[in-house]
């Protein structure tokens, strides 16, 4: 997950260098915040037979390395408004969605329905 955050622009290179203070409280919260702001539609392992995955990596031009490789689907919520049919259900507005692929290094992510993009900048130290 962190690998995903990273790729959607939830991060910060130096938090492990930080020590805690009231300044780095409050980093924390604001980055809860923008986390929370995306929620997981769905989340499994991704096999070496994948074939969207196979599709991501020939469309970024890069292959994910490693035993394991995960999906992921998020989206930022947008307002909710009840079912017309059915008052059990909430209907939710997709303000943003991204599918990403990650070996726990590199990250291959596409927003909307952009194209596939590999992200290694994370550190991983």
């Amino acid at each position: 997950m962190a690998t995903m955050y990273w790729s959607l622009g939830v991060r910060d290179p130096e938090f492990r260098a930080r020590r805690r203070s009231d300044q780095d409280r409050q980093w924390v919260v604001e980055t809860l915040k923008a986390k929370a702001g995306w929620a997981v539609l769905s989340f499994r392992n991704a096999t070496e037979g994948d074939a969207e995955l196979k599709g991501a990596e020939d469309a970024a031009g890069a292959r994910l390395a490693g035993e394991r490789r995960y999906r992921f689907h998020v989206y930022r919520p947008g307002p909710e408004s009840r079912h017309p049919s059915d008052l059990k259900s909430v209907l939710v507005e997709l303000k943003e969605q991204a599918v990403a692929f990650s070996d726990g290094r590199q990250v291959l992510f596409r927003r909307d329905n952009g194209s596939w993009q590999l992200d290694s900048s994370m550190p991983t130290s």
